[in-house]
């Protein structure tokens, strides 16, 4: 399980309130920290055609205290289009699906004297599978699956310790210059 860190809004609401001089190392600590994670990212993501590649996306707020890296459907609309949407399925892989013969059936009810109307399925046939083909007779396909391959979570825990420590050195620095006035 990732290691998760508290008090997160109280040090941005105390980032805020001081002076952009004395936060400038911070936020220049956290954007050199994102660049470095979309750049791993960026060059581990299997590249067949690119598109995937160019969807990822770098963003940064208005404040410079936190940044994005991954896919936006907001920030890049024609990139998630053409690639952003399958990101999670290369990213986790997929299952696969198999396609399976199918019943055909149809109502028919049943009239005896005496009881009560009813209905009973009557099986008419089965769509069985094409004999050396990976689709049914009505174009159901088989689904292989897919392995994994992650690209943007191992881009981000190779950065991890690195960019960790240089944002707490910038944050420990400019409360320090803070405290000292």
């Amino acid at each position: 399980m990732a290691k998760g860190y508290t008090n997160v809004g109280k040090l941005r609401r105390l980032l805020r309130r001081l002076p952009d001089d004395l936060t400038e190392h911070v936020k220049v600590a956290i954007k050199e920290a994102a660049e470095a994670v979309y750049t791993d990212a960026v060059s581990a993501v299997p590249k067949d055609s690119g598109e995937l590649a160019r969807a990822i996306s770098l963003s940064t707020s208005p404040d410079g205290l936190s940044t994005r890296v991954g896919f936006s459907k907001r920030l890049s609309r024609t990139e998630w289009n053409e690639a952003g949407w399958r990101a999670k399925f290369v990213e986790f892989g997929t299952k696969g699906y198999q396609a399976a013969p199918m019943v055909i059936s149809r109502r028919v009810k049943t009239d005896v004297p005496g009881e009560r109307k009813s209905e009973t399925l009557e099986v008419i046939g089965y769509i069985r599978k094409r004999a050396n083909s990976k689709t049914t007779s009505i174009g159901m396909r088989d689904v292989p699956a897919r392995p994994a391959q992650p690209f943007l979570a191992p881009a981000f825990e190779r950065n991890r310790e690195w960019a960790g420590a240089r944002i707490r050195e910038a944050i420990r620095e400019a409360i320090a210059r803070a405290a000292a006035g």
